[in-house]
């Protein structure tokens, strides 16, 4: 069985450039949120290129849609080999401006996301005894 990677959100910006670059090497499964247009797009010219690329809808921030996603891709393909954590949202406000609702969507769509999918790939990943797990974050971090 082909080694696989799986991205989350894989429709724009560096999610898209991953997808794009790592199809090269491996089948990729990436997720999008509300792109389905833009999913259905790359999969379909990645397709014609001869590369194995697929996609799926899901709300990383969402267990449940997760844990669903999680349990389709092992049964149909087995542990993926790595994890690139990409999708993500940013705040155009300082936080000191910031409501309770919105930091808390910050925190579920960019933290609670991530620990989403790790928690549930993650034993299966374990059990094949390899595999990589890479998070992206913005800048925005940082400042």
């Amino acid at each position: 069985m082909k080694k696989w990677v799986f991205i989350t959100g894989g429709t724009r910006g560096i999610g898209a450039a991953l997808v794009h670059r790592i199809a090269k090497d491996y089948k990729v499964i990436f997720t999008y949120k509300n792109s389905a247009d833009i999913a259905k797009n790359i999969v379909n010219n990645m397709t014609i290129s001869g590369w194995d690329v697929s996609s799926y809808q899901c709300d990383s921030s969402n267990q449940q849609e997760v844990f669903l996603l999680c349990q389709l891709l092992i049964k149909k393909h087995g542990a993926p080999f790595a994890i690139i954590n990409n999708s993500g949202i940013s705040q155009d406000e300082l936080f000191i401006n910031s409501s309770e609702e919105s930091i808390l969507n910050l925190f579920k769509n960019n933290t609670f996301s991530t620990m989403n999918i790790i928690r549930y790939f993650l034993p299966y990943m374990m059990q094949n005894l390899e595999g990589r797990i890479i998070n992206i974050s913005s800048i925005a971090s940082l400042k």
